[in-house]
């Protein structure tokens, strides 16, 4: 039975373990690219610390992380290829043991996945054999057609390469862990840099709540909000 307050601890007790901690199992690591291969450690190892960062480019054979035996004895985890580290066990401290991980999945690395896009919007392409340099705008930001959103160089090198918008809209989704002079071609599943399209249709779902809509025709042009959102109007 249950402890109480008030108990001889001696007389209650075989030994002197008041409770048990059960620590549940970090989850296989989903990296959204199917083709992405799993960094495996062994049974038996503990975590030391990490040696590369999330969604860094490693090479094949580099070191991402450092496991030690119970003996003291320290080994570097290496990349089993060339890719971006697209995700790794971030609740890990140093101390934590390799039993921890569901089927002994430290970190996933491999390209970056490729976008997808609806019917109504229109992917960002950029030509095979680039090379990514920067982000001039980013995730939901609006844009005109022929804006220029990112720059990239060929593999000849020369001067940056203006990536340009193909419609007015948002930018829906983008590459955001595309880093300065990372091979696009090497890093990246298919060649599509963002999505543009319209912002999301805006829903009345819950009862007493209404649309405010557009006066019809078209050219109408947005100035600007006159009340904030969780104002009473």
């Amino acid at each position: 039975s249950e402890l109480t307050k008030g108990d001889d601890i001696d007389v209650r007790l075989s030994e002197k373990t008041l409770v048990v901690i059960t620590r549940d199992k970090f989850s296989k690591l989903e990296s959204g690219n199917p083709k992405a291969e799993a960094v495996l450690v062994d049974q038996g190892e503990i975590f030391v610390k990490w040696r590369a960062d999330l969604f860094a480019h490693v090479t094949e054979g580099q070191a991402i992380a450092e496991m030690r035996k119970n003996t003291g004895v320290k080994r570097e985890v290496r990349s089993p290829n060339s890719g971006i580290l697209l995700a790794r066990q971030t609740r890990l401290v140093e101390g934590d043991p390799a039993e921890l991980l569901e089927d002994g999945h430290l970190a996933v690395v491999g390209k970056l996945p490729s976008m997808t896009w609806r019917e109504n919007e229109s992917p960002v392409i950029v030509e095979p054999g680039m090379y990514f340099q920067k982000w001039l705008r980013s995730g939901g930001d609006p844009i005109q057609k022929g804006d220029c959103i990112a720059l990239v160089r060929s593999r000849d090198g020369g001067r940056d390469i203006q990536v340009l918008a193909p419609r007015t809209g948002l930018i829906r989704s983008w590459q955001q862990h595309l880093q300065h002079g990372m091979d696009i071609s090497a890093l990246m599943e298919g060649n599509v840099l963002a999505v543009v399209g319209k912002v999301s249709p805006l829903q009345a779902v819950d009862v007493g709540q209404a649309p405010v809509r557009i006066p019809p025709g078209n050219d109408w042009i947005f100035k600007g909000w006159k009340a904030s959102k969780g104002n009473a109007v």
